[in-house]
């Protein structure tokens, strides 16, 4: 159920992949980590740790990893430059101490370590294309919602409590979640705050958000397709929604586009997907 996007590819054709294997097996020529113990990890109550996997476009082996320090999931994955990327989170074990705090970030990190690691955390991991780590960085607590890349950059929708929005981000007023886009190295480049869960960009970068609102202002350009929202309740929740898209230029500075999209009673978009001209909901 942790579990959003476990399998990618990079423009080699080499195939990336999650899975879990029991903490009694080791990986004697791992790139990065060969082992873990009791203390490291565990899976809905079974001794399991997250393993990374790599093969080439003709299904043969190049190498695998373990990649867990106390209860690790990996929830998504994608490649930027032919570099592995990984979002997941970690969960202290109560049971045991946490003796490598800075496990899941690298020196210089944008966030290196985050405090108290009781509870839940999330991070960004980049590996090189032998499976040795380039960089590492911890986010905030609990969840990624999504991880998404473009070109150099990588786009990481996560829970918030660990970065705020930058300076000059469009969408500054603090909500749940934070949408962060950083560099193929690990500087960020800009954080937007969003009540959001899924995200997409198109072909030029630009991101694509969507969802339902109750909101009656902040959302749509002057050049919308809707531009009030539907006031109409006739389910008689006491909850007004109307489904709507935005996009959000790649800077994060600006609101390219926005509209309310719904007919009469409660809406929602539940996807959209670009294209090389305008996109589908």
């Amino acid at each position: 159920g942790y579990a959003k996007k476990v399998t990618t590819t990079d423009a080699l054709g080499n195939i990336y992949f999650i899975t879990y294997l029991p903490i009694t097996e080791t990986l004697p020529n791992a790139p990065f980590q060969t082992s873990v113990s009791v203390a490291e990890a565990m899976v809905d109550s079974f001794l399991m740790a997250p393993i990374i996997t790599k093969l080439d476009s003709n299904g043969q082996l190049l190498w695998k990893t373990f990649f867990c320090h106390h209860i690790t999931i990996i929830s998504n994955i994608d490649v930027v430059n032919n570099q592995l990327v990984i979002a997941g989170r970690m969960t202290k074990n109560p049971y045991y101490e946490m003796t490598n705090p800075t496990f899941f970030s690298t020196p210089g990190a944008l966030l290196e370590n985050v405090g108290n690691l009781t509870g839940s955390k999330n991070f960004v991991n980049v590996f090189n294309e032998d499976g040795t780590r380039a960089w590492g960085t911890y986010l905030s607590t609990s969840f990624t919602h999504g991880l998404r890349t473009f070109g150099n950059a990588i786009y990481v929708l996560h829970q918030g409590n660990g970065l705020t929005a930058t300076e000059g981000a469009y969408f500054g007023t603090p909500k749940t979640n934070v949408l962060t886009k950083l560099s193929n190295t690990g500087t960020r480049l800009w954080s937007n705050y969003t009540d959001l869960t899924n995200f997409n960009l198109d072909l030029s970068g630009n991101v694509f958000l969507f969802g339902a609102t109750q909101e009656t202002s902040g959302i749509v350009t002057a050049d919308a397709y809707q531009t009030i929202k539907n006031p109409t309740n006739i389910y008689g929740f006491g909850v007004n929604l109307d489904g709507f898209h935005q996009i959000l230029s790649q800077n994060g500075t600006d609101l390219l586009y926005g509209t309310y999209y719904g007919l009469q009673g409660q809406d929602g978009t539940g996807m959209i997907i670009p294209r090389n001209s305008g996109y589908i909901s």
